[in-house]
């Protein structure tokens, strides 16, 4: 049995295909046009692996890592306009999250996934600010 490497975790989290995103890339961008909006990209890798037996270290690994998707610069467009932007977003996210199977040509690991979306008016990318969905998947194996 092959585990999953973290690099596949992450270029599969980044492929992931959202209804409504206009653009996805492979990592962090030093900065978003507004033309590419909505634009996704994964980061914030995280692993851990406990002891597989008493005699070997390393086993089934646990990966998060966190799929943003950029949604407007904060000051364009209204609060109640983009804040329903991001919601029907995470509908659409989900949709596309519950899609992925250990089965799946790009799955997020060897078994089931999970998740927790929120809403961010905070992230910053180059030196302008956004509304965004940063949502921290959690694969195994």
């Amino acid at each position: 049995m092959t585990l999953t490497s973290y690099n596949t975790f992450i270029n599969n989290l980044a492929d992931l295909a959202v209804t409504g995103v206009q653009r996805k890339l492979d990592g962090p961008p030093t900065r978003g046009d507004t033309a590419d909006l909505p634009l996704s990209f994964p980061r914030a890798v995280e692993g851990s692996e406990g002891p597989l037996t008493v005699e070997t270290s390393g086993g089934w690994p646990t990966f998060r890592g966190q799929l943003v998707i950029l949604v407007e610069p904060i000051g364009q467009g209204t609060v109640p306009l983009n804040h329903a932007a991001v919601v029907d977003l995470i509908d659409a996210l989900s949709t596309a999250l519950r899609a992925i199977t250990p089965i799946h040509a790009k799955a997020l690991g060897r078994g089931p996934i999970s998740w927790t979306v929120a809403l961010s008016s905070n992230e910053v990318v180059g030196e302008q600010q956004y509304w965004a969905l940063v949502t921290t998947v959690e694969g195994h194996g």
